[in-house]
């Protein structure tokens, strides 16, 4: 990248966290409006609580269209993390995570099946 480019994405990035920052100081200060509550009781039942009903869907899979919903949400959750590794690429040629090299060619193959599957469940479900 040229240095022209390499001061961009630090000025934009830099306006991106900025505006990331003020809407967690925001976010923060709207939740310190409400009254205290312990919820380090339960830690580890809301831990497992987390993984069951937060990524696991439970209770969405029981719905009519759960399993749909749950494609889409592991699909947006990889996207989220291919997202974060370009932008760690970004800072360093060197870093290699999950879908850097070989596993990029893997994933392709997991999102044309996962893109069929999604689509054809929505057209199938529309009797």
């Amino acid at each position: 990248m040229s240095p022209i480019e390499n001061i961009l994405f630090v000025i934009i990035f830099t306006g991106a966290i900025a505006f990331f920052l003020k809407n967690v100081f925001r976010l923060v200060a709207t939740i310190c409006l409400g009254r205290p509550e312990n919820r380090f009781d339960n830690l580890w039942s809301r831990f497992g609580a987390m993984l069951v009903y937060g990524f696991g869907q439970l209770r969405v899979i029981k719905e009519k269209f759960g399993y749909n919903h749950l494609l889409l949400f592991w699909g947006f959750m990889t996207l989220a993390l291919v997202n974060f590794e370009f932008l760690l690429l970004a800072f360093s040629r060197d870093s290699v995570l999950i879908f850097s090299g070989t596993a990029v060619r893997h994933f392709n193959v997991c999102r044309r099946y996962y893109v069929f599957g999604s689509s054809g469940m929505c057209c199938g479900s529309r009797r």
